[in-house]
């Protein structure tokens, strides 16, 4: 008998969140809408997540598929899953977060009404304590989707990202032909949002459902980086993707507002430093000249590491 194509395929990238990873998988196990698949990939764990997964991909009611491997990086990680996921439509969820009670109803109601959409956003909350907190979509961030996909490809070009791509129902051929996630960077969000809707300006558009689709788990082990890390993130990609003429007043701009929070936290020397840095950022000469391509994701040899 032949094994129906699942319309919609989970990916969940995993690390070291074995105390959450079953509420995780049970917000999709609940999800009304049929034809789900999960594809987890545990990225080196070291506290017995990839075990648990193994264990609840035993009694999973949905087609699940479990890979354990050494840790590659949020990105490879993601496009590893990408390249296994078999669906029409792709979502993504953290494995500390879940997803909320019929999540895809609206978002697929609007692929079906605009067959030319490529990826429909929606809304969520944060969550910590068993409590819900405010949406991770404000105000400020439902207007910016409001506006075409040039308007928002600029916004994205000159402000960091707030855009939660787990809010998203992407098609997965679309997300394949943009090139997946880009793996050159650490940015992840940021950069799939920046590759949306550069690619979104040439063809295609874009919906969102002012719903609440996943809930942002808030705890002590929340990946995070040191303020240092963080800039550097924030530059990489602003050299890697912001156009030339945008992108020196977008440099100076994020090294004086780190430079704001290390002088907020007393460290006076990283703030002169990056001060300095901001004024020298339009003298320099950028390291790359264009922004980068990217490159389709072939969905060839999709359970084995690229």
């Amino acid at each position: 008998m032949t094994e129906l194509r699942p319309r919609i395929s989970v990916l969940i990238p995993a690390y070291n969140h074995a105390a959450y990873i079953g509420e995780c998988v049970a917000s999709v196990w609940e999800q009304e809408e049929p034809g789900i698949e999960i594809v987890l990939i545990d990225d080196g764990s070291t506290d017995g997540t990839g075990e648990a997964a193994l264990t609840l991909a035993e009694r999973s009611p949905i087609p699940m598929q479990v890979v354990i491997q050494e840790n590659r990086g949020s990105n490879r990680t993601l496009n590893r899953a990408l390249r296994m996921a078999r669906g029409e439509y792709v979502a993504l969820l953290a494995s500390d977060d879940k997803f909320a009670p019929n999540r895809f109803a609206a978002q697929l109601h609007l692929f079906a009404a605009h067959p030319e959409v490529q990826v429909v956003y929606g809304n969520g909350r944060f969550w910590q304590d068993g409590k819900l907190g405010e949406r991770v979509h404000p105000e400020a961030v439902r207007k910016l989707l409001s506006r075409s996909a040039e308007g928002v490809l600029h916004h994205l070009y000159t402000n960091v990202s707030p855009l939660y791509v787990q809010t998203c129902l992407c098609k997965r051929e679309f997300l394949l032909r943009i090139g997946g996630f880009d793996e050159a960077v650490l940015a992840d969000d940021w950069v799939l949002n920046l590759r949306i809707f550069r690619a979104l300006t040439a063809v295609g558009s874009f919906g969102y459902v002012d719903e609440d689709v996943f809930f942002y788990r808030r705890h002590d082990s929340n990946s995070s980086m040191n303020l240092v890390g963080q800039a550097n993130r924030v530059i990489e990609v602003i050299d890697s993707y912001t156009p030339l003429p945008l992108r020196a007043e977008f440099k100076r701009r994020m090294y004086r507002h780190y430079a704001w929070i290390a002088l907020c936290g007393r460290n006076l020397p990283l703030a002169v430093l990056y001060l300095l840095r901001g004024e020298l950022a339009g003298l320099r000469n950028p390291r790359r000249s264009s922004v980068r391509p990217a490159q389709p994701l072939s969905a060839a040899n999709a359970g084995e590491e690229a």
